[in-house]
C-alpha cells in the first residue's frame, strides 16, 4: 500500500471470487470424510475443511488512491489481494451522500410483520453519470468514507441524506406550529 492510498474494510462476503472454489473444497472434504473407512484419511480431510473457510470468507476493501485519483474494489484473501473494479474519478466532480429505504410487508395469517431496510449510498457524480461506491447500514461509517474521499479526491461533498433530513425536520416543525 502506498502513502497515498487509504484502505477502508468493508467486511467479509461471500460473494468474493473465491467463494465457489472454497464452498467445493469443504463439499469434497466432509463427502471424504464420512465416505472414509481409515482414521488417517479421516484426519487429512478434517484439516483441509478450515482452508475452505478460508477461501469462502474472502474480504472485500475498497482502496482510495490520491495518485491517478481513483478507487478499486478488490478481495483479500490472506496475503493475496484481487482487484475487481477500478474507478477513474478524474470524470467526477462531486461526491454524494444519500439514503435508500425499503420497506417490505410479510402477511401471514394471523400476523403480518414490516421490515424496514435503510442503507446509506456514497455516489461519484458528474453531469452525464453517477457510480456507487459505498454502501453501508451505519450512518457513522458512511459519513467518515463520505468526508475522507471528499477531502482526499478534492470532490465537492453532497450530503443529500443531511438536506432530505432538514427538509423533514422543518416540514414538522411547521406542521406542529399550525396545531
Amino acid at each position: 500500500m502506498n502513502r497515498a492510498e487509504l484502505k477502508f474494510s468493508l467486511g467479509a462476503t461471500f460473494g468474493g471470487p473465491t467463494f465457489w472454489p472454497g464452498l467445493i473444497l469443504i463439499a469434497a472434504s466432509l463427502f471424504g470424510f464420512f465416505s472414509s473407512d481409515h482414521y488417517t484419511t479421516r484426519i487429512l480431510f478434517a484439516l483441509i475443511i478450515p482452508f475452505g473457510v478460508i477461501l469462502v470468507l474472502s474480504f472485500k476493501v475498497l482502496v482510495i488512491s490520491i495518485e491517478p485519483p481513483s478507487i478499486r474494489t478488490g478481495y483479500n484473501l490472506l496475503l493475496f489481494n484481487w482487484t475487481a473494479k477500478t474507478i477513474d474519478v478524474s470524470q467526477f466532480n462531486t461526491v454524494e451522500l444519500r439514503l435508500y429505504s425499503d420497506i417490505e410487508t410479510f402477511q401471514k395469517i394471523p400476523q403480518s410483520t414490516t421490515v424496514r431496510t435503510k442503507v446509506y449510498e456514497v455516489y461519484l457524480k458528474s453531469e452525464t453519470s453517477r457510480e456507487l461506491v459505498f454502501e453501508s447500514t451505519n450512518y457513522s461509517k458512511a459519513l467518515d468514507f463520505f468526508k475522507t474521499a471528499s477531502t482526499q479526491l478534492n470532490l465537492e461533498p453532497i450530503n443529500a441524506y443531511q438536506i432530505w433530513r432538514s427538509s423533514i425536520s422543518k416540514k414538522r416543525m411547521t406542521n406542529e406550529a399550525r396545531k
